[in-house]
């Protein structure tokens, strides 16, 4: 199932493509976040959406992190049961002026984004499966 999703696609006027990490869909100018992690072998279990940036009145990154699962019951796509949905404000660890970097809860260390990065909104279930072409 995993190869037969596009190979890229636009979300909150952005173009997400492969990148070279093999399930990761990155925008096309070679920013970090958003992105969209895809959980699978060989067919698709579920997708997690991440979006980040930098408050610097707070001196924090905003992430927010949403999840979608492959339903083979119904064959649709539709909100992960296993993954909570959750906007949170994560410690700056380095500020380069440029980029600043922060480690993610669940122990993804030493992330990186932009400090005039713009949320992008979190699509829902239906909205990503149109997308990529899927049910949903």
């Amino acid at each position: 199932m995993l190869s037969s999703l596009p190979a890229s696609f636009d979300w909150g006027g952005i173009t997400f493509n492969w990148n070279s990490n093999a399930n990761v869909m990155k925008p096309s100018d070679g920013r970090d976040y958003p992105h969209f992690t895809f959980n699978s072998g060989s067919d698709l279990r579920s997708i997690h959406f991440t979006s980040a940036c930098f408050d610097g009145t707070q001196n924090k990154v905003s992430v927010i992190r949403v999840g979608f699962a492959w339903n083979g019951m119904t064959s649709k796509l539709v909100a992960d049961p296993n993954f909570q949905q959750s906007e949170e404000l994560r410690d700056v660890t380095a500020n380069d002026g440029s980029v600043v970097t922060f480690d993610l809860k669940g122990g993804k260390k030493g992330q990186k984004v932009g400090v005039t990065a713009q949320h992008v909104a979190a699509p829902t279930a239906g909205q990503l499966a149109r997308r990529l072409n899927i049910p949903a």
